[in-house]
C-alpha cells in the first residue's frame, strides 16, 4: 500500500509524457493572442497635468512544422490605442487632446522549440513584420493633424508554451531583439516626411500578450 502513491505519481508523469510525444505527430497550428494595457498618470507641476492611455492588440498566425524543433509560417495583426492628454494651454487654462493610432501588421517567419518532448516549452520566433500606422491627433480647437507611416522590423522573440491537452496550447510572448526601420509622411496634404531607425532589446508589459493554439493535420 506504501507504494500507491508513487505508482500514481508515476501514471501521471507517463501520461503527461505521452501527451507531449502526442502532440508532435500534428503538422499545422493555428493559434491568436491578444495584450491590453492602460494607464494614467498626473503631473501637477509640469505642462501636462494629466495623460491616460488604453491599448488593444489582437494577433493571428499559422505555422508548418518542419521538423521537431522547427516550424515556419506568418500572420497578421491589428493594434488600436487611444491617449487622452490634459495640459495647461498657451496663454494659460487648460485644454485637452485626443490622439488615436492605428496599427495593422503582417508577418512571415519561423519557431525554434529549445525542448520539444516537454509539456512547457520555450522557443525562439525569429521573423520579419511590416507595420502600417495611422495616427489622429486631435487638437482643442477640434482640428485634425492626421500622419501615416510604415516600418520594417527584424525580430527574434521570446515565448513560451504550454501543452494543455494533446491538441491544444497557451502560449505566453514576453518581447525579445529587435531592428525597426520606419518611415512617415504627415502635414497637409502628407508632405512632410521623416525617416528613422532603432535597434534594441525590448521587454515590457506592451510586449507582452497571452494566446492559444490549436493542432492539427496528423
Amino acid at each position: 500500500m506504501k507504494k500507491t502513491p508513487f505508482l500514481i505519481l508515476f501514471a501521471f508523469l507517463v501520461a503527461g509524457t505521452l501527451a507531449a510525444q502526442d502532440s508532435l505527430n500534428f503538422k499545422w497550428l493555428v493559434g491568436g493572442g491578444f495584450n491590453f494595457n492602460s494607464s494614467n498618470s498626473e503631473t501637477p507641476e509640469g505642462q501636462v497635468k494629466e495623460s491616460s492611455s488604453d491599448e488593444i492588440g489582437i494577433n493571428t498566425y499559422f505555422l508548418r512544422k518542419l521538423s521537431r524543433h522547427w516550424y515556419i509560417g506568418g500572420g497578421c495583426g491589428f493594434t488600436v490605442n487611444a491617449k487622452t492628454q490634459v495640459f495647461v494651454a498657451v496663454g494659460g487654462g487648460i485644454s485637452k487632446r485626443v490622439i488615436h493610432n492605428y496599427d495593422y501588421s503582417v508577418q512571415a517567419g519561423g519557431r525554434l522549440v529549445v525542448n520539444p518532448a516537454k509539456r512547457l516549452r520555450f522557443n525562439l520566433e525569429p521573423a520579419i513584420y511590416y507595420n502600417h500606422y495611422k495616427n489622429i491627433n486631435v487638437a482643442p480647437d477640434k482640428n485634425e493633424f492626421k500622419s501615416k507611416s510604415n516600418s520594417i522590423n527584424f525580430v527574434i522573440g521570446v515565448m513560451c508554451s504550454y501543452q494543455a491537452s494533446e491538441r491544444v496550447n497557451f502560449v505566453l510572448n514576453t518581447g525579445g531583439l529587435s531592428y525597426h526601420y520606419y518611415w512617415s509622411k504627415s502635414g497637409e496634404d502628407y508632405k512632410i516626411k521623416q525617416s528613422n531607425n532603432s535597434f534594441g532589446l525590448n521587454f515590457s508589459m506592451r510586449t507582452l500578450y497571452f494566446g492559444f493554439e490549436y493542432l492539427f493535420g496528423r
